[in-house]
């Protein structure tokens, strides 16, 4: 049984639909116009003659550009004119222009983001029109139930469609301006617990190429300069350059720091051998602090040699 995008194909190839006809252009040019219907405005929103809701008179209404094929797109790019508490019921797409102007499109409801695809695709209306509905409000009173769905498929469930958490992936955004000029959406939490774990799983094992292209480079450096030592993120060393006041901002920086780290430790290590007078090693207590006292003036040294050289 074909796919929808394989469906989708088969019929632009009926149509006589190439890459350089206006209809199929719609979806490279990104350009569509978006309606809010709230219900609850009555007249406003809905067509008396054939109770369908409006679209070119819809009174809420914004141009977005999309970024990609998804119905969350739609909600995101409309989203701070949906009345605060307000849930998204349904979304459709107009097919064809109206026709005459002001008309009720024939239209198509889209319930997933291969549908949407598919529709942005096949639809000739110029530009693409889409139509975002609310569920009624339901602290109006006297209450008023919605319609049922017009066909088997249910409508969208009340949170399905909410704002999306937004977040950020350090290894993967270095640069976010890149990122948005090749068109790439968001990066959004996911919404079920199969999308958590393939999102972890994804993160576990960038995490492990990582730390093997760190130890390839470490191996390397080790090749490249024999005599030195290389710091490893928790030795003593590295944790002296961390607390340098200001902390290193640059590999050259860096390669500068070793040199008041190692005065540092030398420090440390002189105030910590063996004290005839010191307290039995069974006293914890006093050794940790004893431990504290050398690393701090390990590290004023530190400071004082990083400050002379920058």
């Amino acid at each position: 049984m074909p796919s929808t995008a394989q469906e989708v194909s088969q019929a632009k190839a009926l149509l006589g639909w190439g890459e350089n006809d206006p209809y199929y252009s719609n979806w490279r040019n990104g350009v569509k116009r978006l309606f809010l219907i709230d219900p609850t405005r009555g007249a406003e929103v809905q067509d008396n003659a054939s109770g369908e809701y409006r679209w070119d008179e819809a009174p809420s209404n914004c141009v977005a550009i999309l970024r990609s094929a998804s119905l969350l797109e739609i909600v995101d790019k409309i989203w701070e004119r949906i009345p605060t508490g307000r849930k998204v019921r349904a979304i459709y797409g107009a097919l064809d222009n109206p026709n005459p102007p002001n008309a009720i499109p024939p239209a198509t409801r889209l319930q997933s983001d291969e549908e949407m695809q598919a529709f942005l695709e096949l639809s000739s209306a110029k530009p693409i029109r889409i139509q975002v509905i609310l569920y009624r409000d339901p602290d109006l009173v006297p209450l008023v139930v919605d319609s049922l769905p017009p066909d088997d498929s249910p409508y969208f469930a009340a949170d399905f469609l909410d704002a999306v958490e937004e977040y950020i992936d350090p290894a993967e955004d270095s640069d976010l301006l890149s990122r948005n000029l090749a068109g790439f959406t968001k990066r959004t939490f996911p919404r079920t617990r199969e999308g958590f774990e393939e999102q972890k799983l994804k993160i576990r094992m960038r995490i492990k190429r990582q730390k093997r292209a760190l130890r390839a480079m470490k191996r390397q450096e080790q090749v490249k300069f024999p005599g030195e030592v290389i710091y490893d993120s928790g030795s003593e060393e590295w944790g002296i350059i961390q607390d340098l006041q200001p902390r290193p901002a640059n590999s050259r920086e860096m390669v500068l720091a070793r040199g008041p780290a190692a005065a540092g430790i030398a420090v440390t290590q002189a105030m910590l051998r063996p004290n005839p007078a010191a307290l039995p090693p069974g006293n914890n207590n006093a050794r940790r602090a004893r431990e504290q006292v050398a690393h701090d003036a390990g590290l004023r040294v530190a400071n004082e040699v990083w400050t002379a050289l920058i």
